[in-house]
């Protein structure tokens, strides 16, 4: 079992309206100092991955190669964390994640975060530095095992140990792939070298580009058929949501599962635009990509959803002409 490190923490009674955040976010001068942003340009950045992940170790290198320039970078499996965490020289790539209570409301978010220690000048080492963070969708596994419940939460370090042990060993997070890390470290490494800071709600939509997708296919992975009951935290797959989904659009879409659309992501000259879908207990983002250039062309946010919904669509399809 790793080291949780302060990995996992618990945020309690945080105004909801300070709490929206990106898919994506990243840190700018208003947070990351020269003196901090050129310590970090010195360092090198390392990746962990989930267990399951090194069997496709290749194709997670090729992604972060093709779209990671910030700063040079490895791979390193989660055991080896311990060897780097609070060193300095290194920044670091890791799973965690926190819980919010909001009065009777309690939120669950799930990260692939960028860190680096921070050394005061006395020498004495100081909270660690978040440079960006991507949010990632845990199945309700997931869920139950970072809460217990859906109203109660104990915090002990061994609890949020096991917490860190089980996204490494055992989460399911259904937008996570190679494919798909391309896109959201586009965004993270040209939003860290800008100085520039995506922190807050973010929404944007490219109509010029968004307008091929009148006779492009737009490619959807089908976990956006996957229905959340907020008050079980149950999940269910409705079979036939795909032709709802697909009349609302009225558009080319193909519904595929995530290790197709990552294999038509990665393909070698790849040019195709694909949705994804990401949630937290209890808001969600819809963002559009492109495989040949990686950026992001479409992203909206909806607070208090817990679904992917026809109007998900119909919204992309009003802004194609």
């Amino acid at each position: 079992m790793i080291s949780s490190k302060k990995l996992l923490i618990t945020a309690v009674c945080l105004c909801y309206s300070l709490i929206l955040s990106a898919q994506v976010t990243f840190r700018g001068k208003g947070d990351i100092n020269e003196e901090e942003f050129s310590t970090f340009k010195n360092t090198i950045t390392l990746f962990t991955l989930q267990y399951k992940d090194y069997t496709e170790l290749e194709k997670f290198n090729e992604a972060i190669k093709t779209t990671w320039t910030a700063t040079p970078f490895l791979i390193i499996k989660p055991e080896e964390l311990g060897k780097y965490i609070g060193k300095p020289g290194y920044s670091l790539f890791t799973f965690n994640g926190y819980l919010q209570s909001l009065g009777n409301t309690t939120v669950i978010r799930f990260f692939y975060s960028l860190t680096m220690p921070y050394f005061k000048k006395n020498g004495k080492q100081g909270d660690d530095i978040t440079l960006g963070e991507i949010t990632v969708y845990p199945d309700n596994k997931t869920l139950f095992t970072a809460i217990g419940n859906p109203f109660s939460f104990k915090g002990a370090k061994k609890r949020e140990e096991e917490m860190i042990s089980f996204l490494y060993n055992s989460a399911l997070l259904y937008n996570w792939s190679p494919g798909m890390l391309k896109g959201y470290l586009k965004q993270l490494n040209e939003g860290i070298l800008s100085r520039k800071e995506r922190k807050m709600f973010f929404e944007m939509e490219d109509k010029v580009k968004l307008a091929a997708l009148a006779k492009d296919t737009l490619y959807v992975p089908d976990y956006v058929k996957i229905k959340f009951n907020m008050f079980t935290m149950s999940e269910k797959v409705d079979e036939g949501k795909d032709e709802d989904l697909s009349q609302a659009y009225n558009y080319p879409v193909k519904f595929v599962p995530v290790k197709t659309l990552n294999e038509l992501i990665l393909k070698k000259g790849s040019n195709i635009n694909y949705l994804v879908f990401t949630k937290s207990s209890s808001d969600k983002f819809i963002s559009i990509y492109n495989s040949y250039s990686n950026d992001m062309l479409y992203q909206n946010y909806t607070p208090i959803s817990y679904n992917f919904k026809n109007s998900d669509l119909s919204k992309i399809k009003r802004l194609i002409k």
